[in-house]
């Protein structure tokens, strides 16, 4: 595993890394960054498996940081001496939130949750290779999801709206058929926000195919195919609009 620090306290990104070192881990420690350029760097030749970040560096990474770790499927965990920012493990399904000082049992737990989200990936990718050589599913266009504790390829055409139930989202599919999964709305806007849907307000976002009908007004409504209605907030009614313009 290979991972990267970011932080600019020298005398905490050595405590860190001793803590790391120490884990019956095998682990690669390929740099310890502070600037945007050499966190750049790190991005584009090192392809790290893994990024560990102090919290108070969030307002300093740069602006497409965490569209890249995406790319590249890496993994980040968040630290720090404050607990301020451990929302941002919920909004961007990150690791893991770890207190400083640091903790071996804490890093330990974080270091196998990042080995667990390693093998899902390699199960997903296994998945989509045979679902392509099969026909099953067309690859790019399904998205992986836990359902009845097995990894099920869901078609995204069949996929109506997702929802978010607090830290959870459930995915609405044809044939009223409704799953509960573990990762947060943002993953998944952020996972298809090159198909055709839309947020249409904090708690959903919809496929805009499935779209019957819309009510226009200051409690605006759109009408899907499973004959549900779902709110268009006000400040996602510009959007939703333009999207459907020709």
């Amino acid at each position: 595993m290979k991972i990267v620090i970011i932080e600019k306290d020298a005398r905490v990104a050595s405590e860190l890394e001793s803590v790391l070192t120490a884990q019956n881990q095998v682990l690669y420690l390929i740099g310890k960054v502070q600037g945007k350029k050499a966190l750049q760097v790190h991005l584009k030749h090192m392809v790290p498996d893994a990024f560990f970040i102090n919290s108070n560096q969030l307002n300093k990474l740069p602006e497409d940081f965490f569209s890249n770790v995406n790319e590249l499927k890496a993994h980040v965990v968040l630290y720090g001496k404050s607990k301020k920012h451990a929302l941002e493990v919920i909004r961007r399904n990150l690791v893991d939130y770890l207190s400083i000082p640091f903790e071996s049992v804490a890093i330990n737990s974080a270091l196998q949750r990042i080995l667990d989200r390693m093998k899902m990936q390699m199960i997903i990718q296994n998945t989509y290779k045979k679902a392509s050589q099969t026909g099953a599913a067309p690859l790019g266009n399904t998205i992986m999801v836990y359902d009845n504790e097995r990894l099920n390829p869901i078609d995204i055409n069949k996929i109506i709206k997702i929802k978010a139930q607090g830290a959870y989202s459930e995915i609405y599919v044809q044939g009223a058929k409704k799953i509960l999964t573990s990762k947060h709305l943002a993953v998944y806007e952020r996972a298809l926000n090159d198909k055709s849907f839309i947020r249409i307000h904090d708690a959903c976002l919809i496929n805009a195919e499935h779209v019957t009908a819309y009510k226009p007004g200051v409690n605006a409504k759109v009408q899907l195919k499973d004959n549900t209605y779902e709110s268009v907030s006000k400040r996602k009614k510009k959007v939703f609009l333009n999207y459907f313009r020709a």
